[in-house]
């Protein structure tokens, strides 16, 4: 699940691995170095726009820079199924153990 923690994480390896600094960033990606600052230290996630700037300039796929190491660029609560709309909790507690015995 992406966080602004990972991405940030992410945006620094990045930035770093091509040796750039974040006013070059910001500068190329017609961002405030504030904004890449925040970006970085996980305060905050930037809009869909500025990401793309941001992975531009970094010559890499939104894809890449979004990745939190586990394949997922998912944000938290995107996507999927929505609250209680999908299928209902179970518990693994021993009466639910003793009802599928007694079933069979």
């Amino acid at each position: 699940m992406l966080t602004a923690k990972v991405f940030g994480s992410r945006l620094r390896a990045l930035r770093k691995a091509r040796g750039l600094s974040q006013a070059a960033v910001s500068h190329a990606a017609h961002l405030m170095q504030r904004d890449v600052s925040e970006y970085e230290r996980g305060i905050r996630l930037p809009r869909l726009g500025a990401a793309k700037r941001i992975a531009d300039t970094l010559g890499v796929s939104l894809d890449e820079l979004a990745a939190d190491g586990n394949g997922s660029t998912r944000a938290p609560g995107a996507g999927g199924t929505p609250p209680g709309q999908g299928e209902p909790a179970r518990s693994d507690t021993a009466d639910d153990a003793d009802d599928a015995e007694g079933r069979r």
